[in-house]
């Protein structure tokens, strides 16, 4: 068995992939856009490819694929999605992917294709707005990802002071889309897509609420409290996104608000696995990680191995609050001592610079922890998290430009 990873420059997972093929004895070949290769694949390992030219890294992929009888590709991270969407088109003598597939890196599209199959949020023209601002919209940029570019707005001057922010700093993510809000609870599914069937492997939870302005996440935690009505009805829903996508065999990964009716609305839809570090909060029977279950099931067409663990597991990604230069970091040991709390990771580093969403998404570190009960797991999170102290100097100036509209208090929502 031939494996090629098409690996993104700053894919946090390469390692977590490598030990998983490692494990399941597979070779294992890596296509990257990145200019240095790692030590132990040197000779393995095809670098600079041109993902920002996909449909040219696409037929690079296939020549690589050709030469060395490569039996399987899996893409890692969103870099890597429209490459191999393309080699996939290329190999089939089409001109470019299919709609259904571009609408996978593309959520207008996305909007479009399933607009007749799922409930989605409703997808505003300009000359709509006057009729839902009162309840609030979503402005984000059409192809982001991590919640960069996304804001809510409830006036019409926020709505033309986003769409301006994104247009001006954030084109390299699509252009402005317009959505109306959706009240509920956030959760995320976590799948497979074995021979056309979606296998489930998580369902998170997001205690913390998502209501704007912008939306850096915190906890996902699981399994989840959906009772089983609702879950069912999740997974049949995300069944017929499937469906109508036309996705065969792939990681899923997809973003659901619950209405307080028992709607199930798809924000969005990706086919990948998820994403940063948090793949660490999973672990399957036989002591499985994320990885391998989906490797197994890419390259083995078995996900008998899918089962998790019984116990509640859930990761706290550390967003950035303020933007500026790191100056300290503090706490470690002692978040790593709470109860309950299984690693705590910290990627700040000091002297560095990060800014805060809607420009950008960086997480400072992640913090996981596995216990008996969801209560223990989610209070474990947060007090690891409370003990941290990362000094960040504010750089109130160069944020001020992009967050002045938001200045304003939004408990109003």
């Amino acid at each position: 068995m031939k494996l090629l990873l098409i690996v993104p420059e700053n894919s946090y997972r390469i390692k977590e992939f490598l030990n998983a093929a490692e494990v399941l004895g597979i070779d294992t070949f890596v296509a990257t856009d990145s200019t240095f290769a790692p030590p132990d694949l040197a000779e393995k390992v095809f670098d600079s490819l041109e993902f920002c030219h996909p449909q040219v890294a696409g037929a690079s992929i296939n020549i690589i694929v050709e030469r060395l009888g490569i039996d399987t590709v899996v893409a890692i991270d969103e870099g890597g999605i429209e490459v191999l969407e393309w080699s996939r088109a290329l190999s089939k003598g089409l001109s470019k992917p299919p709609v259904r597939s571009l609408a996978l890196r593309d959520k207008n599209l996305l909007r479009k294709v399933l607009s007749e199959v799922v409930l989605q949020p409703k997808v505003i023209d300009e000359t709509e707005v006057s009729n839902f601002i009162d309840k609030g919209l979503i402005v984000k940029p059409s192809k982001g990802s991590a919640s960069i570019g996304v804001m809510r707005v409830s006036t019409i001057a926020e709505l033309k002071s986003a769409i301006s922010l994104i247009d001006s700093q954030l084109g390299q993510y699509g252009s402005a889309m317009i959505e109306e809000y959706v009240e509920g609870t956030e959760h995320a599914f976590e799948g497979v897509v074995v021979n056309g069937c979606v296998v489930e492997l998580a369902i998170f939870d997001k205690p913390h609420p998502l209501i704007g302005p912008y939306f850096a996440e915190t906890i996902y935690v699981t399994p989840s409290n959906l009772d089983d009505q609702l879950r069912r009805k999740l997974l049949q829903t995300i069944e017929s996104a499937i469906e109508r996508l036309e996705i065969e065999n792939g990681p899923i990964h997809v973003e659901v608000r619950v209405t307080s009716d028992g709607k199930i609305v798809i924000i969005d839809l990706a086919n990948r696995s998820i994403g940063g570090r948090c793949s660490s909060a999973l672990s399957f029977v036989g002591d499985r990680t994320l990885e391998v279950v989906l490797l197994e099931a890419l390259t083995e067409g078995d996900a008998s191995h899918a089962r998790r663990e019984k116990q509640y597991s859930g990761v706290y990604m550390v967003p950035t609050r303020t933007s500026g230069i790191v100056r300290s970091i503090n706490g470690i040991e002692a978040a790593q001592r709470i109860p309950f709390v299984t690693s705590v990771i910290v990627d700040a580093k000091v002297g560095h610079h990060y800014e805060t969403l809607p420009t950008e998404g960086s997480y400072l570190g992640f913090i996981f922890a596995k216990a008996p009960t969801r209560a223990l797991c989610i209070d474990a999170l947060e007090k690891s998290h409370e003990v941290i102290k990362i000094e960040v100097e504010a750089d109130f100036a160069g944020a001020a430009a992009s967050h002045e509209m938001y200045h304003q208090s939004f408990e109003r929502h």
